[in-house]
């Protein structure tokens, strides 16, 4: 799995749910490298998105 189709699919999920942008998401994953990364990082910033990982070695 690459950096962009999490990012695409994180894009798509939100933007199909129409959230309540009052409400705080929470994105919870591994911590595998396209999940880790900055462009998703960035994305989590800009759609206002917690980011929550799993501890090492417990997927």
């Amino acid at each position: 799995m690459t950096n962009d189709l999490v990012v695409k699919a994180l894009k798509n999920a939100y933007y199909s749910q129409f959230p309540d942008k009052n409400k705080q998401l929470i994105f919870h994953s591994d911590l595998g490298s396209q999940y880790t990364s900055n462009d998703l990082r960035e994305l989590c910033k800009e759609f206002n998105i917690i980011q929550s990982f799993s501890k090492k070695g417990c997927p």
